[in-house]
């Protein structure tokens, strides 16, 4: 298989350096509803649901290439600001790593052999995990609308295999995710992911009412499935390469921190879990 049939999408929604070549792809999210058109690919032609942005975020970049995308191997999604480091050029021990934006053009993007090894074999490249305080559920329901992820529970607790509901409950009693819904995956893997996704959230979706939440509250599918595609990947046992993600963001570029400042954060974190009270989601 060669390069060139690998695509990894570059979500992007506003004027800005993008990153773009034959295998990295700008698209245009919530171009429905958009007010500019940046010369990029748009999430409104084909079979699509553009129109969802608001509350899908990213997600209606992955369901505009499952439905639309054709003759492709591997493919993946990262965002204007946010790229997987395949070739080792940050600190491999940050999670995430911050530079300013005019730095984009001097580094290297393209899918490592390594990388493209582990895409062959089946496995799954996704963003270094982020360690928690607390569990996912309990994060969640700190930063969103509590009952929401109850009803994401009960659809699949209610209509998804014993593997998945096994997965919610390893996956967001623990602390552990990788997170901004980024990945690399075969294409096969990425239709079932995205049948599979997606069934998941429209069941939420008839369940509930979002019309009074506020712009940031209002991504919520975008939230869910940064920790569906945790479970999924733990329901069917997928290899993981975990890689840091580079930030390109002239607002966080101190915020890098050093080994030692990170190594002391994690300790507290895991000891803060540890001594948490387990969440419950059954009624």
């Amino acid at each position: 298989m060669t390069r060139q049939k690998a695509k990894i999408l570059v979500a992007t929604h506003k004027p800005g350096m993008v990153y773009q070549d034959d295998v990295f792809m700008p698209i245009q999210v919530g171009m429905s509803n958009a007010k500019f058109d940046l010369g990029y690919q748009g999430d409104n032609t084909g079979d699509n649901i553009s129109l969802k942005n608001p509350s899908y975020c990213e997600l209606t970049a992955l369901y505009w290439a499952w439905k639309n995308l054709k003759d492709v191997d591997y493919i993946g999604l990262c965002h204007y600001r946010r790229y997987f480091d395949f070739h080792k050029q940050v600190p491999q021990y940050a999670p995430v790593y911050y530079e300013p934006c005019a730095s984009l053009k001097e580094f290297k993007f393209s899918i490592s052999d390594k990388a493209l090894g582990i895409l062959h074999k089946g496995g799954v490249i996704v963003p270094k995990k982020l360690l928690e305080r607390q569990s996912l559920i309990i994060k969640y329901c700190l930063s969103h609308v509590s009952d929401d992820l109850r009803t994401l529970y009960q659809v699949i607790d209610g209509q998804q295999e014993e593997k998945y509901i096994s997965a919610f409950k390893k996956v967001m009693y623990g602390n552990r995710y990788s997170p901004f819904n980024m990945f690399v995956m075969p294409w096969a893997t990425f239709c079932d992911y995205c049948e599979w996704l997606f069934s998941v959230l429209y069941q939420v979706e008839t369940h509930t009412d979002i019309s009074h939440y506020n712009p940031v509250q209002r991504r919520i599918y975008g939230y869910m499935a940064e920790r569906l595609l945790n479970i999924y990947l733990t329901a069917n046992q997928l290899q993981q390469y975990e890689l840091p993600v580079i930030t390109f963001d002239d607002d966080k570029v101190n915020m890098n921190k050093t080994h030692l400042r990170r190594f002391a954060e994690n300790a507290i974190k895991r000891a803060s879990f540890a001594m948490s009270l387990p969440p419950v989601l059954e009624d």
